[in-house]
């Protein structure tokens, strides 16, 4: 199992490796020495014991919950081993001021060590057995102060060598803590603990008890027991065992508790664990060393990792500066190897600067980040902007120019090619191409030297692509995306190619005249962008219009008709011969016009309709004579006064219409309606009269009514014994009316008469209606009571001798004068 464990941790950081994908080697191995003594781990801290380097090797031991201060000589040490490892750096277990100690022998439960050197400024350690409590409760803070954690409930406590008291927060700690670490900045001089769910921050200063300024809950069961801090980022680096995943990662959070990245480790199935995090304090590094995964370093943000496999009895690590050189030294069981490292910077600075914070300063003028002399192509963006203008981002890392050089983008083939230059600067370079060149390579030129950018050149021209089309009369518009205006559009119709013009980034159009069922779209006679089928509508650019409804040939042109276009006219179908058609007797304002795929409809524009005459020729029936109205009598319609009327024959030739009328028409405007077009015309009708009630009036005169035709608005004459007299009429329809009829004796004619509508136009008299009065009664010769024998003698008088009864003359005179009063009326009111 162990051995299966061993695998898959060495097969972890293999892919681990392949996708830091190093290029230059961090870290360079130089020697390892085997020592006698088994070593432990060289960092964590105790509830037992407490140790605190206070410029001497001063030893603090806690004692019943009070600090005491022991100054420790070399005869309490054992063990002093001295290790020779390079001729400027040596590394020793020892007692004292020894210079370049870092680590510490194993002693028993009893004993009490403290290593200091003025180059690690390094406490170490034993735990004792009798008090148990995670490792981290101790952190210290130079001569002044310290905080740790005290046995149980926990609480932050800071000791204060001042006053030699110790100080806690109040606030009880939720669960054990495994870990506790402070940034001694004096801007900071801030503690953070953790525990499962909890992370803790706590403001600290001299004199004065721990303030809980952020208490956060992280909402896991996660154990961060190693950590390390990088005060100049104000950035906590934990190695967390979370048990829920099985996973082994590095956590970064800052200060505020916010989870900056996470970097997975490797897994607990196969015996990971977190041994040490070691944070370089001149460029930021960090490092994570694992019982069975390795040692890994990142940048301060989590980037540029590298790793190297480390055996399973790996104990702990140190970082030492010396001499401008940075050491790593890995301790094991009996055996402590040391490396020279480089820093976390894009191929380490290439050895030719110094790498701090991810940054290389270099030792020479005009390099790129990592002190090379050449650019380097990382990526290309593309973009196509509003205007159709193609620009091309170009990501890397470049040199600066030195003088009398240039810088220089070059997309080149066997023909033609395309230099360019814009702005850049170290990590960015902007170009605007003005040529597409298929199968080209980009190049970047700087101080002479060149890097190629390794995709195809494809890659950097969007692919246009067509989605769909619209007509628009005689132009197409075809619809998609990444139309750069840079590319010569080009429409290919069977053999005949046309150019195409761009409207935008999602637009293209083409005019042709020809009539093509399909097409191919494409750009810079070497690339398609599609081959679509088309159904394109005729679009008609001219056509005549009728100069009457008799029929005649009509002109037709424009694009898109095909080879043998046609017109439907009312279902019949029409062929359009050298850009005629002839159209039939009628009228048709819509036609329709079709290429074999696709129909279109069209208007045909015809002369008004006109109205020549119209004539009352019997009782029932009008006769219009005009033109341009067609021969489709359904197609006519007819109103007179607001009333239809109906056609009765149509005569094309002469242009007559024979109208019915309709029972309560009346005279008035009458107009004339075909396919949206219109004329009208006034008409008079001839009045009908067909019977009085009573037949007979009383001789003394009476209301007789008087039913007939067309009689709104009619004279009605009374004439008898060759006197004529207008009646006193009421109007109760156009079929009928109420009169009052003079006194008279004997028959009398009556007769209706329609007023003239136009100047133009005549009066219209109705037929003569005969009637005659009841007869006046003869009143009954008194009787004589003595019957006289004496004949009767003749009276002299003319009035007594006439059997005629005289028409009263000033009778006569005033009817008279009443007809000539009503004439006048009359009169005045059509002049008005």
């Amino acid at each position: 199992m162990v051995k299966s464990n061993v695998f898959l941790s060495v097969l972890l950081l293999v892919v681990f490796l392949v996708n830091a994908s190093i290029q230059f080697d961090r870290w360079t191995y130089l020697k390892y020495v085997n020592t006698p003594n088994t070593l432990v781990t060289g960092t964590g801290y105790s509830y037992s014991r407490l140790y605190i380097k206070t410029g001497n090797t001063m030893v603090f031991i806690i004692k019943n919950n009070v600090i005491q201060t022991t100054f420790e000589t070399s005869n309490d040490f054992s063990n002093v081993v001295y290790y020779d490892i390079l001729p400027d750096i040596g590394f020793s277990v020892s007692k004292g001021d020894v210079s370049y100690t870092i680590t510490n022998p194993a002693l028993s439960d009893e004993g009490i060590v403290a290593a200091y050197t003025p180059v690690f400024s390094k406490v170490a350690f034993k735990n004792a057995n009798t008090i148990p409590g995670p490792e981290g409760s101790l952190v210290y803070g130079g001569d002044n102060m310290a905080a740790f954690i005290y046995n149980m409930p926990y609480y932050l406590s800071i000791w204060d060598r001042a006053t030699q008291g110790v100080k806690s927060n109040s606030f009880e700690i939720p669960q054990t803590p495994t870990n506790l670490i402070c940034d001694w900045n004096v801007t900071t001089q801030k503690c953070f603990v953790v525990c499962q769910g909890k992370f803790l921050t706590y403001q600290v200063q001299n004199l004065s008890p721990p303030d809980l300024i952020l208490n956060l809950d992280t909402s896991d069961v996660v154990v961060r027991s190693k950590s390390a801090i990088n005060s100049v980022q104000q950035i906590i680096y934990y190695c967390v065992e979370d048990s829920v995943s099985g996973s082994v990662f590095l956590e970064a959070r800052s200060y505020l508790g916010d989870v900056l990245f996470k970097r997975i480790l490797g897994s607990l199935s196969i015996n990971i664990k977190c041994l040490d995090v070691k944070v370089d304090a001149n460029e930021g590094q960090v490092f994570v060393l694992t019982a069975v995964g390795g040692l890994y370093s990142y940048d301060f943000m989590g980037n540029n990792p590298y790793a190297v496999l480390m055996g399973p009895s790996t104990v702990s690590l140190e970082l030492i500066s010396f001499a401008s050189i940075n050491y790593l030294a890995l301790f094991y069981t009996n055996t402590i190897s040391v490396y020279r490292y480089y820093g976390a910077c894009k191929e380490s600075c290439l050895g030719a600067g110094t790498c701090s914070y991810g940054v290389c300063t270099c030792n020479e003028a005009y390099k790129n980040s990592f002190c090379g002399d050449y650019p380097v192509i990382d990526t290309i963006a593309v973009e196509l902007q509003e205007n159709g203008t193609l620009v091309w981002t170009i990501s890397g890392d470049f040199p600066a120019v030195e003088e009398n050089k240039s810088m220089m983008v070059s997309i080149y083939s066997i023909f033609p090619t395309e230099s360019m230059t814009g702005p850049y600067n170290s990590t960015t370079i902007t170009i605007k191409p003005t040529y597409f060149i298929k199968d080209g390579i980009l190049e970047v030129e700087i101080n002479d030297k060149s890097s190629a950018y390794p995709n195809p050149s494809e890659t950097l021209y969007p692919v246009a692509s067509i989605d769909s089309y619209v007509q628009d009369g005689k132009i197409i518009y075809f619809i998609g995306e990444n139309f750069a205006n840079i590319y010569q559009y080009t429409f290919t119709i069977e053999s005949t190619v046309f150019q195409a013009q761009r409207i935008n980034n999602t637009f293209i159009s083409i005019e042709s005249v020809d009539f093509p069922p399909q097409a191919t779209l494409g750009y810079n006679a070497t690339t398609t962008i599609d081959t679509i089928q088309l159904q394109l509508r005729p679009f008609i650019d001219f056509h005549s219009d009728p100069s009457s409804d008799n029929g005649e040939t009509i002109e037709i042109s424009g694009y898109f008709f095909g080879e043998s276009p046609y017109v439907y006219i009312d279902d019949k179908k029409i062929p359009v011969v050298n850009g005629e058609f002839v159209l039939p007797i009628g009228i048709y304002p819509t036609a329709i016009l079709g290429n074999g795929l696709v129909n279109i409809t069209f208007t045909l524009e015809y002369p008004e309709p006109t109205i020549s005459n119209v004539v009352h020729v019997s009782d029932d029936l009008l006769k219009l004579t005009g033109s341009n109205f067609g021969n489709d009598p359904y197609a006519i319609g007819i109103t007179l006064s607001g009333y239809t009327l109906d056609i009765q024959t149509l005569d094309h030739s002469t242009g007559e219409l024979n109208i019915y009328l309709v029972q309560g028409v009346y005279k008035g405007l009458l107009t004339l309606e075909v396919k949206d077009q219109s004329a009208s015309h006034i008409v008079n009708l001839k009045p009908v009269l067909e019977s009085i009630t009573p037949t007979k009036p009383t001789y003394d005169g009476q209301v007789i009514t008087i039913t007939g035709k067309y009689l709104k608005d009619a004279i009605i004459t009374h004439k008898s014994n060759q006197v004529s007299t207008n009646l006193q009429c009421t109007q109760v329809s156009t079929e009928k009316v109420t009169c009052q009829i003079i006194e008279g004796t004997g028959s009398f004619n009556l007769t209706a008469t329609s007023l003239r509508l136009e100047q133009s136009d005549t009066d219209l008299e109705s037929n003569t209606l005969t009637s005659e009065y009841t007869i006046k009664p003869t009143p009954s010769p008194t009787p004589s009571s003595t019957p006289s024998t004496t004949p009767s003698t003749p009276s002299t008088s003319s009035s007594s001798s006439s059997s005629v009864e005289e028409p009263n003359s000033s009778n006569t005179l005033s009817i008279n004068m009443i007809n000539i009063c009503i004439l006048i009326s009359f009169l005045l009111l059509m002049i008005n």
